[in-house]
């Protein structure tokens, strides 16, 4: 192999870990937990600080795993079964999230809304009929699992 090879892959390599790096490199709000808080998303969809352990929501859904705020009902107490009934409002702002608003239909009847802050690029949507796993993370929040992810 001859040293431009060498170096160009070498230069690669640098390139994808910076770039790496830069994804996971944790916001100053990476403590928060208002979902009330956070910049504008399109349509003036807030998005809100992460919660502890999610380092970018950028990231949000890697290997089927969501972690997203409840807008609307009860988060349940202990992990439940669910099937995703609706994925709306999920026009991707300026840096490429979207903020789609999921309704779940729980085991048992009961419904949540969840806003999913995502990059549909990277991660998938949650899929009307999808069904999936939710388990509570802290108040008002929730960690969506999906059988890709299983």
């Amino acid at each position: 192999m001859s040293k431009r090879w060498i170096a160009a892959l070498v230069g690669l390599t640098v390139v994808a870990a910076l770039g790496l790096f830069v994804l996971a490199w944790p916001s100053s709000s990476a403590q928060g937990t208002n979902a009330s808080a956070g910049g504008a998303g399109q349509g003036g969809t807030a998005v809100p600080d992460l919660p502890g352990g999610l380092v970018s929501w950028q990231a949000n859904g890697a290997g089927g795993r969501y972690v997203a705020p409840v807008l609307e009902g009860e988060a349940p107490v202990l992990p439940t079964l669910g099937v995703v009934r609706t994925d709306t409002d999920c026009a991707a702002d300026a840096e490429g999230l979207s903020h789609c608003h999921n309704q779940i239909e729980l085991a048992g009847g009961a419904w949540i809304t969840i806003q999913d802050n995502h990059n549909m690029m990277v991660n998938p949507c949650l899929g009307p009929g999808e069904r999936v796993s939710v388990e509570p993370l802290s108040a008002g929040w929730v960690v969506i699992r999906t059988r890709a992810g299983a």
